[in-house]
């Protein structure tokens, strides 16, 4: 009897303790890109039907490998080459978040209140058929007053959107969002604040929804996990690679790692333009990884991920301040770092701009050919139509010479077997822990100890592209 009583209570506690687990997938899909010049609404939906089909393959695929949730990336239905006088073929009026929360809206199920609305048809109807929850990005178009509404054009009193939409496993429409924080998207309005878009999924696990841009925000990012308590996120991306220290999989494993959630990423794959990048991440752990340079493939990227994660973030609060938009930043100004370059095959290093300073410590096998600098900056980064304050110490490999160093690498071959660094950050800094291997991928967070503005990785030699911590200070007004 005891026996018995043993092997189920073994049985019990293998279920209870799965009972948090669920299967994620998000896809890195390379588009089929809509044309600059202007086309009909026919025409438009004919392209994003074509899409559409690659987002069904990759459904179907997940859901037969037991995905519960698949997330598909920002632009992913019609691409990156649209402009304000171009993109209203491709938008479809997508209900208020009101009526989603309230109205139990699902379009697989009303062919005639959505038979022009053919992208949210759709994606419900295949998430609906396939009994998983779906994830978008697509483009909402809504009426405005001109004279009232922030953004609001007078000629077609239409204001348009970036918008990442949820479904259910029912096809039932869960949730919208509007990227708050848009990087060069003038086709796009800005809402006037950022929402906290949140679901909950018929598998009983809650997610919080974002964009891009907005991972590198206070609002409504982090807020998400700070005031509602988020730990998981979905986040369909179109982000250009920036190498080595705002490469898309650092960033995601490291938002993940310092606010000790789950995240759910999913790019565009386009490498000609430096899209590409995608995960699934739980506290910094890497569950699933891909980043490749290959034109025109796509991935489907699946992982089990418990709901809970173990993890807090830290406890920088303030908020995001914006520039006046009277004020227009230099799209083509960058920061501009101090680096001291790193010399012998180990060592000490210092490199600061103005009051802000960064100390790095290495061993490495020096390779001829490859030269390493300690970068420091402390400043505005400028980014159209706002401007942001950063605080950044990067251990980085340089193109060819030191006054080179802030142009982009990918790939590095230099081995090191002990790297420290540490800066003089503001007390209200929010750090990202970057840290990138020669190869462009990841380490597992036990590998790099992270705590009080400082990074150290000492295990065995590998090749290193990037050590950097990057802070983000939301606290401090910028220009007015």
């Amino acid at each position: 009897m005891l026996f018995t009583f043993s092997i189920i209570w073994g049985l019990l506690r293998g279920i209870l303790a799965s009972s948090d687990d669920y299967v994620a997938a998000v896809v890195e899909h390379s588009p089929i890109l809509a044309p600059i010049l202007p086309v009909n609404v026919s025409t438009a939906q004919s392209l994003m039907m074509k899409n559409l089909a690659s987002y069904e393959k990759h459904a179907i695929n997940a859901k037969q490998s037991g995905a519960q949730i698949v997330v598909f990336p920002e632009d992913g239905i019609y691409g990156v080459t649209l402009g304000p006088f171009t993109n209203l073929p491709y938008m479809e009026n997508i209900p208020s978040s009101t009526a989603i929360s309230t109205e139990n809206i699902n379009p697989c199920l009303s062919e005639v209140q959505f038979e022009d609305r053919p992208v949210l048809r759709r994606l419900s109807c295949l998430a609906r058929d396939l009994s998983i929850a779906i994830v978008a990005n697509m483009g909402d178009v809504q009426p405005c007053q001109p004279l009232t509404d922030k953004g609001c054009r007078t000629t077609t009193k239409l204001a348009k959107y970036n918008t990442d939409v949820a479904f259910d496993t029912d096809g039932r429409l869960l949730a919208k969002y509007h990227k708050k924080h848009l990087f060069f998207e003038y086709e796009y309005t800005e809402p006037e604040s950022a929402s906290l878009a949140v679901f909950t999924t018929s598998f009983g696990v809650k997610f919080g929804l974002f964009t891009c841009f907005d991972m590198l925000f206070q609002k409504p990012a982090q807020e998400l996990v700070r005031r509602l308590g988020i730990k998981n996120i979905a986040f369909p991306t179109a982000w250009i690679n920036s190498f080595p220290y705002l490469a898309s999989v650092a960033v995601q494993q490291a938002w993940s790692r310092a606010m000790g959630v789950n995240v759910l990423a999913a790019n565009l794959h386009i490498p000609t333009y430096n899209f590409t990048g995608s995960g699934i991440y739980s506290s910094g752990k890497v569950i699933s990884e891909f980043m490749s340079s290959v034109p025109g493939e796509s991935e489907l990227l699946m992982g089990k991920v418990n709901a809970n994660p173990l993890g807090n973030p830290p406890k920088i609060g303030g908020d995001d301040h914006y520039v006046n938009k009277s004020y227009k930043p230099d799209p083509e100004k960058h920061p501009q770092f101090v680096y001291k370059a790193l010399v012998g095959n180990e060592g000490a290093v210092d490199a600061c701009h103005g009051n802000f300073c960064c100390h790095a410590k290495f061993s490495r096998q020096e390779l001829d050919g490859e030269l390493y600098a300690l970068g420091a900056f402390s400043g505005m980064d400028e980014h159209e139509p706002e401007e942001y304050k950063i605080q950044v110490c990067t251990l980085r490999k340089c193109a060819t010479t030191l006054s080179q160093c802030s142009q982009q690498t990918n790939a590095s071959q230099t081995m090191f077997s002990f790297l420290s660094i540490n800066g003089s950050f503001s007390e209200s800094t929010f750090i990202y822990p970057v840290f990138m291997l020669g190869n462009r991928q990841l380490l597992q967070p036990e590998f790099v100890h992270v705590g009080n503005g400082s990074m150290t990785y000492n295990d065995q030699s590998v090749a290193v592209l990037t050590a950097t911590l990057y802070g983000r200070i939301f606290t401090e007004t910028v220009r007015e």
